[in-house]
């Protein structure tokens, strides 16, 4: 291999890569603006009196901190807006570094399908703003190849190294341990029925996942919310294999499969496939099984089953090596990386029409008084149905005007046992995103307890109900900003205070 050409290549994927992120003013990751608000937060909470009646901060080892330990320190030197673009790029280079280390420890060399590996930084995971589900995952090819590397020959400061990889992977998100505890008794399990005896070296090897473990039981056994199961249907399931590919354009997506998948299936053809470790192998399709077995939603979690995903395609794509001449290896590879950059160029159009609609977004937002209270209804379709991905994405918005207005907004993260960040009093109801009809809605505890009701992507019933009952400061063609009345926010606190309980909780809030 010709290593100069390879660090060529790695580096420009690298860089396109990371190019998105710098060239918009806001990164329009669904979930990003609601992360951003809630470090901005931890940052100032003993400066704002808005925040520090409202919050408080949790000094537990959560298994969800890579955002939270890096943001805040970042923004001692530089903007908020600079830190988390700064993150954003951290966690597209640990996950390419990833591929490339754990590529190098099952080839005992680079391969050439690292920095194609490298694109899947980019699935529907980041973009809807799983940002340290992502960072994880790059932390799981590390600590995985650590691992692979030392095992089952241990010395203590390899033990020591291991350790700490997977106690570090565990603090970025808690899939990254549940990841390495699967791939690691797969790997275990392979070596015992090989060697047909259990070994002292195989059980050392599964101590590093134990720290984790009792950090969790110590400091994570209680609180939180339950939650619930969601089940996903067998449509579902297919559905969800576009997680890997998925933009935001359900016809861009399908010509992408067709061509990726003509390209793949030809090069396999003219081809002979030799993993290079079987264990490895193995437990990527033992990921791919978890993945059917396991729920949609686990009680607070959504996606619980394609985040299995990634990693299974990580683990069985770099355990594989193609035995091709050079020259269609070199055309192969070429066709590959045109596919994956048209699709990051769909990907790059997507965020710029994006931005200049935060922007107004964001205008709707400076209506806000400093420190009003907002009660986010954001409505939206199936996200299979074509047209309103865009939509969708933007739906955490409002999360800006924490930034900039200092307000409180009861859908922020701030959930004991999954971020650092706490409400003192959890709000009863965090906003509206399922549509219910109005009339469902207790409508005597928003009055009460908020000063404006953001709606955005709302039905026509939800617009006339608000409209009557509040007064629309200002509106875009999908989002509106009504202030509700004195009056009717002072009689609607008189009913709830006709509760002793309920008044408590009221003013608590």
């Amino acid at each position: 291999m010709d290593l100069k050409a390879y660090a060529a290549v790695f580096a420009a994927v690298i860089f396109l890569l990371c190019a998105p992120i710098w060239l918009v003013r806001h990164v329009p990751l669904m979930d990003y603006p609601n992360h951003l608000a809630r470090m901005y937060i931890l940052h100032h909470l003993n400066e704002a009196p808005e925040f520090a009646t409202q919050y408080d901060i949790s000094l537990n080892p959560i298994p969800n901190l890579a955002m939270d330990l890096v943001v805040p320190v970042l923004l001692s030197v530089v903007s908020l807006q600079t830190a988390g673009k700064i993150f954003l790029t951290l966690t597209v280079l640990v996950f390419c570094l990833g591929c490339h280390i754990f590529g190098r420890t099952l080839h005992g060399r680079a391969t050439w399908l690292a920095p194609l590996c490298a694109f899947l930084s980019y699935n529907m995971m980041f973009l809807t703003g799983f940002v340290n589900y992502v960072f994880g995952v790059g932390m799981f090819l590390i600590a995985f190849a650590a691992w692979l590397r030392f095992h089952p020959h241990w010395t203590v400061w390899r033990f020591l190294l291991v350790t700490v990889l997977f106690f570090a992977s565990y603090l970025a998100h808690l899939s990254a341990y549940s990841f390495l505890g699967f791939s690691c008794v797969v790997v275990c399990a392979a070596d015992v029925l090989a060697a047909r005896r259990i070994r002292l070296a195989t059980i050392v090897s599964l101590v590093p996942l134990v720290p984790p473990v009792i950090a969790f039981k110590a400091f994570m056994s209680s609180g939180g919310t339950v939650g619930k199961i969601v089940w996903s249907t067998v449509l579902d399931k297919l559905k969800d294999f576009s997680v890997l590919f998925r933009t935001y354009d359900h016809l861009f997506d399908l010509l992408f499969a067709i061509a990726l998948t003509t390209v793949v299936a030809i090069v396999l053809s003219r081809c002979k496939v030799v993993w290079k470790d079987a264990r490895v192998f193995a437990a990527g399709c033992f990921l791919v099984f978890l993945y059917l077995a396991f729920p949609k939603t686990l009680f607070t979690s959504w996606g619980t089953d394609i985040r299995f995903l990634p990693p299974a395609a990580l683990l069985i794509g770099l355990s594989g090596q193609l035995m091709l001449r050079r020259s269609v290896a070199r055309t192969a590879f070429f066709l590959v990386c045109v596919i994956l950059l048209v699709r990051m160029g769909a990907i790059y159009q997507a965020w710029n029409e994006m931005d200049p609609r935060i922007e107004t977004q964001l205008r709707l937002i400076e209506k806000l008084e400093p420190g009003a209270r907002v009660y986010p209804i954001t409505l939206y379709e199936d996200p299979y149905s074509r047209g309103r991905a865009v939509k969708r994405t933007l739906r955490h918005t409002i999360h800006y005007a924490t930034i900039e207005r200092h307000t409180y907004v009861p859908s922020l993260f701030a959930i004991a046992s999954q971020q650092p960040l706490r409400f003192k009093v959890p709000p009863k109801s965090r906003g509206i995103e399922v549509y219910e009809p109005p009339s469902g809605v207790k409508w005597d505890e928003v009055f009460a307890n908020y000063d404006y009701v953001w709606g955005s992507n709302l039905t026509p019933n939800y617009f006339r109900f608000l409209n009557e009952k509040c007064e629309l400061v200002a509106a875009t063609a999908d989002d509106q900003l009504f202030r509700i009345r004195k009056s009717t926010g002072a009689s609607a606190a008189a009913r709830v205070a006709e509760s002793p309980k309920q008044g408590l909780e009221r003013r608590g809030q």
